[in-house]
């Protein structure tokens, strides 16, 4: 996979999974008070935690949006795509 995507003119590459996880948990605790509002952090992809961000009165929306914003601008990340975008999506 990594050699199409490099054979189309696409950064890619590897990174160390810890790190990036880390400083996401960083991240949300100082914008929303708290890194339990990750459910899991898996093969490149973050899951927040639907039930406690409704419990700290935070609207998902939001949350997904200033984390897509944060990621990108991380020098290892090129995008970043929202679950609700991918929502919006048909696939054939």
């Amino acid at each position: 996979m990594l050699t199409c995507v490099r054979n189309n003119k696409i950064p890619a590459g590897y990174f160390d999974n810890a790190t990036p996880d880390k400083e996401i948990g960083e991240f949300c605790r100082k914008e929303f008070g708290g890194k339990d509002i990750i459910e899991n952090i898996t093969y490149g992809q973050t899951f927040l935690d639907r039930e406690k961000l409704n419990s700290l009165g935070l609207n998902l929306y939001e949350v997904q949006g200033s984390l897509a914003q944060w990621l990108i601008a991380c020098p290892s990340i090129y995008r970043s795509y929202l679950a609700v975008d991918l929502d919006k999506i048909t696939y054939n």
